[in-house]
């Protein structure tokens, strides 16, 4: 025996398919009149550059360029550079960590490819691209 009568049951039960397709339209309709709105402030916009010369999106355009120039690209640029010359100075002896984040010491150093020692009479060849770091010993 339940505590709520039948029809209140029913009331608890999922919407009708056509509630569902009635919120479904109101979405749609929603989405469609925010694109509207957006494409029409984006035509106001142009005509409002046109009618400028178009002087100022150009000038936005580049200052937009320079900040992702000196924000993103430079610095990842010097990241880049910093980590090549670190690879290309590894020589035999050194403990690196590899991209997978293997801990190793450098057993042969080839053109293109390292030889590694992860534990006592294991041994992995490596792309040098693969390493990552070599870790600091602070000494004291």
């Amino acid at each position: 025996m339940s505590y709520f009568p039948r029809e209140h049951k029913r009331k608890l039960r999922r919407p009708h398919s056509s509630c569902q397709e009635y919120n479904q339209k109101q979405n749609y309709k929603n989405i469609k009149d925010m694109l509207n709105f957006i494409f029409l402030q984006a035509a106001t916009a142009a005509e409002g550059t046109a009618q400028q010369g178009g002087w100022t999106f150009w000038v936005m355009m580049i200052a937009i360029f320079v900040v992702f120039y000196f924000f993103m690209i430079r610095p990842q640029q010097k990241k880049q550079k910093e980590l090549q010359k670190q690879r290309d100075a590894i020589k035999k002896g050194d403990k690196v960590i590899t991209a997978g984040g293997i801990y190793a010491v450098v057993k042969k150093v080839e053109e293109t490819s390292l030889l590694i020692e992860v534990d006592s009479n294991v041994t992995l060849r490596i792309d040098k691209n693969m390493v990552v770091a070599a870790p600091v010993v602070e000494k004291k």
